[in-house]
């Protein structure tokens, strides 16, 4: 018994168990494909074809787009893309490897933080086991587009533990760490919080007192956070609001009520993540809703059960104020995608866990049962992870399950019609995307994705106008991609040419390494008797998308067959 205990107690035998708990719960997802997002910014960005476009990388969206104020900036994720396509190519296996791998390693470093920051081996241990397997992080590390939540996660937690290590007074982890926050801050903004938090710590020190480094590194960590969020607040005023949801849409006044909602809804991922889905959708118009009045005792009265036997309270405090920073910023103060999304409580559930598992540390009384909870809280967990990845290697049973959950996500409805489509369900599909168009908040246009998709049907009907309609639709609405292709392409069928170029190039103009785009500008060109200028188009897209030069030898052979007539 005591060579057991032993056994337990040996942290590298505790790593050894976080890194089979995390790869076993994910494995089943590596023979996954590329989905939703994944296909614009992994094999539709030709980007991250080449290391040597690192400068484009820089200065475009993760959608390979041109940048706006409210795009998303988050260059080291695509350039992550970038390292990945140049050891897999566009083999979907290895990115999900990537994704697996890194969210492997931040459990084993943040039991490694835990530990320096004085935290026994079972609440180290306990904390970094359930994150591993916790069901709320399917959507950052089953989906190769969460790839900025793995890595931002990765990144935050190694600053914090670069950190602790200043305590032996190397001035050289000061600049390492500032690093890679600023790496961190531009693979996703969600790393704001940390800064404010360790700068929290050179006036409240829960951990103890600190070294003139630990402090000079707080300060210009804090000075980074700063700084960036107040760059990202100033571009978005300068833009107002453009993010389309049910939220975006409501006053501000709507949104503090809906907050109650927020706290009661993270809360209840933390302990019980079921049933998950991927979008949250919710408004309150009321003062007095069940979430204030239940949810927020409720929160309060566990708050309190963690305050009464935590064995620090200011460490419990660090804890609360850490949970109440990380939710800030998705708390709707400032309009996002959606009400809730689970991904988005991630670090915030890292505080949560350290305290809840902190005040049972010492319960010496209960110490076998809570033992027994422990475990069987984190096998409940995996469970569950490994039952939600099988959704994500199925897209249609993915989008149908997230939908019925969430009607209103306009998203999800279009998703659900994209892959019907894709089985050859005309009919399925055009209802999936009306019924997204109708869920869509922005009104009297409705989803441009969708629309642009709702007129492919009509024009695989041979309703070209209504066709054509939609996707003008569609580029009013929100300057889709594909609606600028869709709508040269028949505009090209009415030998309307000149007119078709004049929206390839509009829409090159939003999506520079678009593919599609080029393509279609390429037979726009030969068709209206340019084909010098087809051909330096030609040369500009394969040498970025080689792939499609067959489909560039076709459009040659029918140029030069209509040249012989």
């Amino acid at each position: 018994m005591h060579y057991l205990r032993r056994w337990i107690q040996n942290p590298f035998i505790i790593l050894v168990i976080l890194a089979v708990l995390a790869v076993s719960a994910y494995i089943n997802v590596l023979d996954g494909s590329f989905i939703w997002d994944d296909e614009v910014m992994v094999p539709g960005n030709g980007l991250i074809r080449s290391l040597d476009n690192v400068p484009a990388i820089l200065t475009t969206s993760p959608f390979g787009g041109r940048l706006n104020a409210s795009d998303f900036y988050r260059p080291f994720q695509t350039l992550s893309y970038a390292i990945d396509y140049s050891i897999w190519g566009l083999d979907p296996f290895g990115f999900h490897l990537t994704n697996l791998l890194l969210h492997a390693l931040t459990a084993l470093i943040l039991f490694s933080l835990l530990r320096r920051l004085g935290y026994s081996l079972w609440v180290a241990g306990g904390v970094s086991a359930i994150f591993a397997v916790h069901p709320i992080n399917t959507e950052s590390v089953s989906y190769i587009s969460g790839r900025g939540d793995v890595m931002y996660l990765l990144l935050c937690v190694s600053v914090f533990w670069l950190f602790t290590v200043t305590k032996l007074r190397r001035a050289w982890i000061i600049p390492v760490s500032l690093g890679i926050y600023w790496i961190a801050l531009l693979t996703k903004e969600n790393s704001v919080p940390l800064g404010v938090m360790l700068a929290g710590l050179i006036f409240f020190p829960v951990f103890g007192p600190l070294n003139r480094t630990q402090k000079i590194s707080a300060g210009l960590l804090a000075a980074s956070s700063v700084c960036y969020a107040g760059i990202r607040a100033y571009f978005l005023a300068s833009e107002g609001n453009t993010v389309l949801s049910w939220i975006a849409n409501a006053p501000l006044i709507t949104r503090i009520k809906t907050i109650p909602y927020c706290l009661w809804t993270y809360f209840r991922l933390f302990v019980v993540p079921y049933p998950l889905h991927m979008e949250y959708h919710y408004v309150e118009t009321s003062w007095f809703n069940p979430y204030f009045l239940i949810g927020l005792p409720v929160i309060a009265s566990v708050g309190y059960f963690i305050w009464r036997y935590s064995p620090s309270r200011r460490q419990t405090v660090f804890w609360g104020i850490w949970i109440v920073v990380c939710l800030g910023p998705v708390l709707q103060f400032a309009p996002l995608a959606a009400t809730v999304r689970e991904h988005w409580a991630t670090m915030a559930g890292i505080g949560f866990w350290i305290a809840v598992l902190s005040a049972l540390d010492h319960r010496e009384k209960y110490k076998l049962g809570i033992a027994i909870g422990l475990i069987s809280c984190i096998a409940g967990y995996w469970s569950l992870t490994v039952v939600r990845n099988e959704d994500w290697r199925d897209p249609l049973r993915l989008y149908q399950h997230d939908a019925a959950l969430e009607p209103k996500s306009f998203l999800l409805h279009n998703n659900v019609g994209v892959e019907l489509f894709r089985k050859n369900d005309a009919m399925g599909a055009k209802k999936a995307f009306e019924a997204s168009i109708e869920n869509s908040p922005n009104q009297p246009f409705g989803y441009g994705t969708a629309l642009n998709n709702l007129g492919a049907i009509y024009e695989g009907l041979g309703e070209f106008s209504k066709a054509e309609e939609l996707y003008i639709k569609s580029i009013e609405s929100s300057q889709y991609e594909l609606a600028y292709c869709n709508l040269a392409r028949v505009l090209m069928m009415r030998a309307e040419g000149p007119k078709a170029i004049k929206y390839v190039q509009q829409g090159l103009e939003h999506y520079p390494y678009n593919a599609t785009l080029k393509l279609m500008m390429v037979g726009a060109l030969f068709s209206t008797g340019h084909p010098d200028d087809a051909e330096r188009e030609a040369r500009t897209l394969l040498t970025m998308y080689p792939e499609y030069g067959n489909q560039v030898d076709d459009i040659r052979r029918q140029y030069e067959a209509l040249q012989t007539k």
